[in-house]
């Protein structure tokens, strides 16, 4: 069936739009932009995992979610937490190491609240060390530069 003739674009991505055939470009994006979303993050998405905002579950996991938040976070935080200690932001890392092995080795299972957490706290730290090791791959390549080589 030719669906530039018959006016039916419901059916792009795979994702038919409930109400009809009429499928609108923001829809498109929407739907395009949550599994761009997914899966940049390797999220499984689960429903009971998930919040929800207006009778729907977001794109995100709750712990992803946390990570996604904590990325904007973090990079308010490099400006106002310019001396930063390496240890403190790999301790910030722990909880979310420590929530996802005990519920994978154990019957332990979190709720959405800590998972949250854990991934805002995960989430600065990641932007702290890669701003770290950014900046010392910068200073290397530059000292490399200026003695002339390796």
């Amino acid at each position: 069936m030719d669906h530039r003739r018959s006016g039916d674009h419901g059916n792009l991505l795979g994702y038919r739009h409930p109400g009809g055939a009429g499928f609108r470009r923001r829809e498109l994006l929407a739907v395009t932009g949550q599994k761009l979303l997914a899966l940049a993050f390797h999220c499984h998405g689960r429903p009971d995992r998930s919040f929800f905002f207006r009778g729907k579950p977001l794109p995100l996991c709750a712990r992803c979610t946390g990570i996604l938040a904590g990325y904007g976070i973090g990079l308010l935080g490099l400006f106002l937490f310019p001396g930063r200690s390496l240890w403190l932001e790999l301790g910030m890392m722990i909880p979310l190491t420590a929530d996802g092995f005990l519920q994978l080795y154990t019957p332990y299972e979190s709720k959405n609240g800590r998972r949250l957490v854990t991934g805002i706290l995960f989430g600065i730290a990641l932007v702290f060390i890669l701003t770290r090791v950014v900046n010392h791959g910068y200073q290397l390549g530059r000292s490399i530069r200026i003695n002339g080589g390796i």
